[in-house]
């Protein structure tokens, strides 16, 4: 075979040069002009509004990886190290959402993977972290990834009370993917009941209107297949003596309610006679009974105005038997007038509320004569320690 000339050769190769070369400094114009279209969208964060500054991104996005024709490897190489120079000055929410675009816009030449790292990179950099950009992005696979593995930083306080976005449209967004539906009310449902409880009891400080009825509402208007288990966990969580006072009583007495309501559409007994009051291990389906509990219930609120609404709904919505009301309420009234003092009873309003039953009133003037006792030996008691009077009269 016949050799080419060391002349044709040598041309070749300073040919083949002189293309990689022409070929880096066109790529390298690229990247600056990539650079530059991301600073300069950067710059105007204060004046463009979120939108504008996310399409600018989108197509500095758009411009680096067809114009760079290197490959989807090559492209995030790229990227990574463009973004890394300008972190600083970007809005990182407002790349995640160019990205995503991007990503959902081309499946073919781009993979998600690229916007997960970045997702991982800048979740915990970011306030309040990317669930609040639930209304932004609509690229199924990234929130399934988000679900899957940043389910531990979804905050429901923070996403309500510091972003544009409300309880409705949450769960709208979870409602809308199967996935996101068995992760919320399924593998976490604890965890997010615990935040619904939360933001209820925030709302309530901070005059919101996010209320326990209007929450429930939302849940069971969206997903009412998930009704009883919202309710059976509502009712644990008030008879827990670990979350007492975080619900107040008229929130019991809106479950109390709702679930009378329920059995009465559904026409048949769903939290009574269940024989269970337990908090379960693992489902929420039929683990409570109303009758069971309701003794337990009227002397948990005893000393609240509202035990005698709470008795009327038991035994006219449950069919609870008078007599149980009053052994629960007639158990709370010795407890408090065995060794009850005047004082103590009709200062911190402990009388008003039992006396709503005949059965308590009756009991404190067979209690009288010792209460009135008491009184007097607390009352001489403070005055011996306060002045060193010692008065003898009740010392025995």
């Amino acid at each position: 075979m016949k050799k080419k000339p060391f002349v044709e050769v040598l041309n070749n190769k300073f040919t083949d040069c002189k293309d990689k070369i022409n070929e880096q400094m066109r790529r390298n114009a690229v990247i600056a002009n990539a650079k530059r279209q991301i600073v300069d969208a950067s710059r105007k964060l204060k004046y463009f509004q979120a939108y504008q500054i996310h399409e600018l991104y989108y197509e500095a996005i758009h411009y680096l990886y067809f114009n760079l024709r290197a490959g989807e490897a090559e492209f995030y190489k790229t990227l990574k190290k463009i973004l890394l120079k300008v972190e600083d000055k970007i809005d990182k929410k407002i790349m995640i959402c160019a990205l995503a675009k991007f990503c959902e816009n081309h499946p073919a030449e781009i993979s998600p993977g690229i916007l997960y790292d970045y997702a991982t990179r800048w979740h915990h950099r970011i306030n309040n972290n990317l669930f609040s950009l639930i209304d932004n992005i609509d690229y199924k696979p990234f929130w399934g990834w988000m679900v899957q593995h940043m389910i531990d930083d979804f905050s429901l306080t923070d996403l309500l009370y510091e972003d544009e976005l409300t309880f409705e449209g949450i769960i709208s967004w979870i409602a809308s993917d199967e996935e996101y539906v068995e992760k919320f009310f399924g593998e976490e449902f604890d965890f997010f009941m615990e935040q619904i409880i939360e933001c209820v009891t925030y709302g309530e400080e901070e005059n919101e209107l996010l209320t326990l009825g209007s929450v429930f509402d939302t849940i069971w208007r969206i997903l009412p297949e998930y009704e009883v288990k919202v309710l059976n966990y509502a009712w644990l969580y008030c008879l827990d003596e670990e979350t007492e006072g975080m619900l107040s009583v008229e929130d019991f007495i809106y479950i109390l309610n709702y679930m009378a309501d329920y059995e009465y559409i559904a026409e048949k007994e769903v939290f009574c006679n269940t024989g269970k009051n337990e908090w379960p291990d693992v489902d929420y389906d039929g683990c409570v009974d109303v009758v069971e509990a309701a003794r337990a219930i009227i002397y948990f609120h005893s000393l609240n105005m509202e035990v005698v609404e709470i008795a009327w709904i038991l035994e006219n919505r449950f069919g609870v038997e008078e007599s149980v009301i009053n052994d629960a309420i007639a158990e709370s009234a010795i407890e408090e007038f065995a060794d009850g003092n005047l004082n103590d009873l009709v200062h911190n309003e402990k009388l008003a509320p039992l006396f709503q039953f005949p059965v308590a009133y009756n009991l404190f003037t067979l209690y009288f004569d010792d209460i009135v006792k008491n009184t007097a030996k607390c009352a001489f008691a403070e005055l011996e320690e306060k002045y060193g009077i010692e008065c003898k009269v009740v010392k025995a």
